[in-house]
């Protein structure tokens, strides 16, 4: 059995707008920015933003954390919190880069 490497795909122009705006904030603020900061920062709508962060996370360059407020992060953000709902604050792993 064979198994296929993992290799991550490029983001597009527009997708390393979104990947810098969210390492900008995240140097900024300690914590992720939500969608609608986002939007705002980059001049586009939530579900746009919702768009891209979907793509990024599908070629490896954003893990996303379903039904978390600011629950979007770049994969391999050297300090990345996100408060869970009890309170709790886990890390964001770095990638593991494949060819």
């Amino acid at each position: 059995m064979t198994h296929a490497a993992f290799v991550v795909q490029p983001p597009t122009s527009r997708e390393r707008q979104v990947l810098a705006c969210m390492r900008r904030f995240i140097r900024t603020y300690r914590m992720a920015p939500t969608r609608t900061e986002l939007a705002s920062d980059l001049g586009i709508s939530g579900p746009t933003v919702q768009l891209h962060l979907q793509a990024l996370q599908t070629k490896g360059h954003v893990q996303l954390f379903p039904r978390q407020w600011r629950g979007a992060f770049p994969v391999g953000t050297p300090i990345a919190y996100r408060s869970t709902p009890r309170g709790d604050v886990a890390v964001v792993a770095t990638s593991r880069r494949r060819a």
